[in-house]
């Protein structure tokens, strides 16, 4: 990988997987950079024109927490008093009642319902941030927004 610096010097560094992640992923500036870019240009739902629902896959529980927690601080930045920081859940297996959590996701019951038109219930909770979880075999027809902030080396993950 070719690396610049703040003063375009450029230098070729090879990364493991993990070193990847512990170099890139996990920074904060990055971090939010992809929860900014991610806001700036997610689908928003046709009905209530609120973030469309969304699954983010990221590369390690730490990741998710990284990704949830900065959602959520953006978020109430966004949509002041909309979410009370359920705008975003981590959904991975180490989280109590995960499972319970993406059948709740799919039934636009997470967290409750979102405060955009209490005519049309939709889920309180709009991205889930998953690492392995909610992949093969899980059915929720209305999401939106796929985000793989992770690599994926498999046709079938892809």
């Amino acid at each position: 990988m070719t690396i610049s610096d703040d003063e375009g010097n450029q230098s070729e560094e090879n990364y493991r997987l993990r070193n990847f992640e512990k170099t890139f992923l996990l920074r904060s500036a990055t971090t939010t950079c992809f929860a900014k870019t991610f806001l700036d240009h997610a689908q928003r739902d046709p009905v209530t024109g609120e973030i469309g629902k969304t699954i983010i896959f990221a590369v390690s529980q730490k990741h998710a927490a990284k990704l949830a927690h900065e959602l959520n601080k953006m978020a109430t930045a966004l949509f002041p008093g909309k979410y009370d920081s359920d705008f975003a859940m981590q959904v991975t297996s180490q989280v109590p009642d995960a499972q319970d959590m993406t059948t709740d996701f799919a039934n636009n019951a997470l967290r409750g319902h979102s405060r955009f038109n209490p005519l049309y219930p939709s889920s309180k909770t709009r991205v889930c941030v998953t690492v392995g979880m909610m992949t093969t075999g899980y059915d929720c027809p209305d999401i939106l927004n796929l985000c793989l902030m992770r690599p994926i080396f498999s046709p079938t993950d892809f």
